[in-house]
């Protein structure tokens, strides 16, 4: 699991990528909303697909993605690292939603 926190041309943003095996990792991003402002919190599983020796990560509308917390608050670093570390504990429970998901 990899974890950082940076500030980017568009705010402060939080990522987060968990390797989930058979080919699918988990990426989690807190940043400030586009559409609905404030800071939220996306889940959302990549495939790795593997093209001419480069492995590349790629989301279709059947894979898990979900908003995991929306706060109507500034996107400040306190806010988005606070709001990131809330998702992060809730791990185990976004891991069980994916294997639902998957078990379909």
């Amino acid at each position: 699991m990899n974890t950082s926190i940076t500030k980017t041309k568009g705010g402060w943003q939080g990522n987060t990528r968990v390797d989930l095996g058979n080919d699918l990792v988990l990426r989690i991003t807190t940043m400030r909303g586009v559409v609905l402002g404030g800071v939220g919190t996306d889940a959302i599983v990549h495939r790795i697909e593997r093209v001419h020796g480069y492995a590349m990560e790629k989301y279709t509308r059947h894979d898990y993605h979900r908003r995991v917390i929306q706060w109507d608050s500034r996107a400040t670093e306190k806010n988005v690292r606070a709001q990131h570390q809330l998702a992060l504990d809730m791990l185990d429970q976004i891991k069980a939603e994916i294997e639902q998901h998957y078990a379909k």
